[in-house]
């Protein structure tokens, strides 16, 4: 499994789509389904209507009988079982939005919902009645809510033309009831050179980043990025890195669409393929530059953590320390730092200060490394203007997402594996976690978490650049000799020409 976070299965993840078919594949539940697919998910269907349509517009539809949509509903959820993801697009008439609330009401699934009430070309796919009902009855039991602006207006009754319009919409639509909204913003007029959509999580909201490309959106995104998400869900992530990844993905999908005509069709593949900077997403405007991390020799490098200076004389030559303090404070805090600076300077050492940034500059570290809960109390723009190196801690979508704009000098994604060193409320990431983020940043990747002697060749199978190791170095009778060891271990990968730039 390719996603963080995701939650291993012996059966392959389902996802019930409720929605339209597209004669053109452009969008609905062919749409659905191939991207669901590229997420490693089965589809199980409920037709609504079949359409007739080209790229350009809708030709006829054709509403589907109600007992039969009846029937599909059952067969569906039969192998669904009673806590499974359900995805919904076109639902076509009242009729339909009713069959559809009877058959979940009093059942524990997880609802993602892109409200489609007319096609891009102006053609409606909900009467108003089933839109009321809609509103009235689904809305409230919806997990992720994902509605475009003129969808959005529709359901809130009042014009979305600037930013402030979105929090206002998003302000009305939280207290219909849906845990999770994400509200598009591409059809908004705006100066951004980028994309930029409003999420609403945890009673959080976040701005959300995305490269606009300088050619018209290609149809289906909306299918494509609620799909994903449903996906995402099925797979065992939660809402917030549900919907990154499947922002991600949809991004790479837009860069590498097709011209077909005067219209553009998405490209489906597995998330991880073809995957690179160009698709990464990320929270918030404000954007900041760290220098560089440089190496004399080539990559993978060791990179332990300890908690004393006095340790840092016990590992002999390594290129890179993280000093961790966790237990000391006021001056003692303070001399143990200077004391690490000292001897790193001395040993030609570059060392990384975790957590406490002023002393970091105050004694002029090498660098500070900042976990996730850090970042947001520390002030990075007396950092950067310091001039010190800063790495930073990941373990979710949703946190690449967030240091995504801070071009840090590496990124940290862990834990690899299961570790007793601290309580985590992030379950193992696994190797193959580490080369999405080698394609997702621009910058050295750090693996940390649980690595030791032993699962060093299965660690560089990942691409990091950088290995992290903690109580495999720390704990054992001597140091120096497993520091030795590993950095042995590592030259057998640098010798293939995995190179640091």
């Amino acid at each position: 499994m390719i996603h963080p976070q995701a939650n291993p299965t012996k059966e392959v993840p389902r996802v019930l789509l409720v929605g339209g078919s597209d004669s053109s594949s452009g969008a609905g539940i062919q749409t659905d389904l191939k991207f669901i697919n590229s997420l490693e998910c089965e589809g199980l269907f409920a037709i609504t209507a079949l359409t007739s349509q080209t790229h350009e517009k809708v030709l006829d539809k054709g509403e589907v009988e109600n007992r039969l949509f009846d029937q599909q509903l059952n067969s569906a959820l039969s192998q669904l079982g009673p806590k499974g993801v359900i995805k919904t697009g076109m639902l076509c008439s009242l009729d339909k939005v009713k069959k559809l609330y009877q058959k979940i009401k009093d059942c524990d699934y997880q609802l993602v919902c892109d409200p489609v009430f007319e096609s891009s070309s102006g053609h409606e796919l909900l009467d108003p009645l089933g839109v009321q009902f809609f509103k009235d009855f689904i809305l409230p039991r919806v997990e992720v809510l994902t509605p475009n602006i003129p969808e959005a207006a529709r359901l809130c009754g009042f014009s979305i033309k600037t930013k402030e319009d979105m929090e206002k919409a998003i302000g009305y639509l939280k207290n219909h009831g849906p845990k999770v909204i994400y509200l598009k913003g591409g059809h908004l007029e705006s100066d951004d050179e980028d994309i930029y959509d409003l999420l609403f999580v945890e009673e959080e909201l976040y701005w959300v980043g995305a490269r606009r490309y300088p050619f018209k959106s290609p149809r289906g995104t909306g299918c494509a990025l609620a799909s994903s998400i449903a996906a995402s869900l099925a797979l065992g992530l939660g809402p917030k890195d549900a919907v990154i990844l499947a922002k991600t993905l949809l991004q790479k999908a837009i860069r590498k669409s097709r011209k077909d005509q005067n219209f553009r069709v998405l490209k489906t593949q597995s998330f991880l393929e073809d995957l690179n900077t160009e698709d990464r997403i990320w929270l918030g405007k404000e954007t900041f530059v760290f220098p560089r991390l440089k190496f004399s020799k080539p990559a993978p490098h060791l990179y332990p953590i300890v908690e004393r200076a006095e340790m840092i004389l016990k590992l002999g030559t390594v290129p890179m320390v993280q000093l961790r303090v966790k237990d000391l404070t006021g001056a003692d805090l303070e001399e143990e730092i200077k004391k690490a600076i000292k001897i790193c300077q001395e040993k030609k050492i570059k060392l990384f200060i975790n957590d406490f940034w002023e002393l970091a500059i105050k004694h002029k570290a090498y660098g500070i490394h900042l976990g996730q809960e850090d970042l947001e109390k520390a002030d990075l723009k007396q950092i950067q203007s310091s001039g010190l190196y800063l790495g930073v801690s990941s373990h979710s979508y949703f946190e690449a997402a967030r240091i995504a704009r801070l071009g840090p000098s590496y990124v940290a994604l862990g834990p690899i594996f299961h570790t007793a060193l601290k309580a985590m409320k992030f379950t193992p990431q696994g190797v193959k976690s580490l080369k999405v983020w080698k394609r997702l940043f621009d910058c050295p990747i750090v693996a940390i978490g649980g690595i030791n002697l032993e699962r060093v060749n299965q660690v560089l199978e990942g691409e990091a650049d950088i290995i992290s190791v903690v109580r495999d170095i720390t704990l054992h009778p001597n140091p120096q000799e497993r520091v030795n060891e590993l950095t042995q271990a590592l030259k057998g990968k640098a010798n293939e020409g995995l190179l640091l730039v």
